[in-house]
C-alpha cells in the first residue's frame, strides 16, 4: 500500500512540474511562425531544444541532436501500458503536438499501429 501511495505521490509531484513548464513561456529563435484557425503556433529552437509553442504555451519539446529523449517526464508514463500488455497491437493517438509520443511508439514498438486525431490540418503540417 505505501508502494502505491507513493507512486501515486511521485506522479502528482511530475504532474505539478509539467504543468509549470507548460505554462512558461519558451525563449529562443523562432524558426517558424503561423496561425491556424485555432492557435499561433511557433517553433522554437533554443541551445539545442525545439519547442512547439501553441499561443505562447509549450506543447512538445524534443531534444535536436537525441529526439528519442523525453523532454517532459509526463511522456514517459506513455509507455506505462506496456507493463500490463505486452501484446498491445493497436494505438489511438488524441492530439499530435510534435508527435513525440509517435515518433517514441514508432521506434520502440515498430509493429504496433498507431493513428492519431488531430483536428487541426496545420498541426499536422508542423510536426
Amino acid at each position: 500500500m505505501q508502494t502505491r501511495h507513493n507512486m501515486l505521490r511521485a506522479i502528482r509531484q511530475s504532474l505539478w512540474v509539467a504543468l509549470l513548464v507548460l505554462a512558461s513561456p519558451a525563449s529562443g529563435v523562432v524558426v517558424f511562425e503561423t496561425t491556424s484557425p485555432y492557435h499561433n503556433i511557433r517553433v522554437i529552437d533554443d541551445r539545442g531544444i525545439r519547442t512547439l509553442s501553441f499561443d505562447g504555451s509549450m506543447e512538445t519539446r524534443m531534444s535536436l541532436q537525441q529526439p528519442l529523449l523525453g523532454q517532459f517526464e509526463y511522456t514517459e508514463y506513455f509507455h506505462m501500458p506496456w507493463l500490463w500488455n505486452r501484446n498491445i497491437t493497436n494505438v489511438l493517438m488524441m492530439g499530435l503536438g510534435g508527435a513525440s509520443i509517435q515518433r517514441s511508439y514508432r521506434y520502440y514498438y515498430p509493429k504496433v499501429k498507431i493513428e492519431t486525431v488531430e483536428i487541426d490540418s496545420t498541426v499536422l503540417e508542423v510536426a
